[in-house]
């Protein structure tokens, strides 16, 4: 059962819902704010934690990616998006070996996602 909140305060999942209303509008920053906020309250919610990741790298903040996105990954470690979000992240950064493992695990999970056929090209390029 959903726990109820007081009258005028917003959920978490509110605030992940604003974040990816505002990430489609490419107002990134605005977005991080939300997911930031959304993960902060819910430390446990691993989507808050990869969109803040995936955010993170569109403002050119990789370190921060990083972070944000390994801790997705700890959170939930059966979240496909999220090794595909760092290979994704290593490979843009020109770090195939970091990449590799990462990808691997994405088709472990999610090989018959689109994507896969991507990942499967970039790790046979290594």
């Amino acid at each position: 059962m959903a726990q109820s909140q007081p009258p005028g305060t917003v959920s978490a999942a509110t605030h992940l819902n604003r974040g990816n209303a505002l990430f489609k509008e490419k107002r990134y920053q605005e977005a991080l704010d939300e997911f930031l906020t959304a993960a902060k309250m819910d430390p446990k919610n691993a989507l808050a934690a990869n969109n803040a990741g995936f955010i993170y790298s569109k403002l050119q903040r990789m370190d921060d990616s990083v972070q944000w996105t390994k801790k997705a990954i700890e959170i939930d470690p059966k979240r496909a998006v999220a090794y595909q979000n760092l290979g994704d992240l290593y490979y843009q950064l020109n770090r195939p070996d970091d990449a590799r493992p990462y990808y691997e695990k994405y088709l472990e999970l999610a090989s018959d996602k689109p994507y896969a056929a991507t990942v499967r090209t970039r790790l046979t390029r290594q």
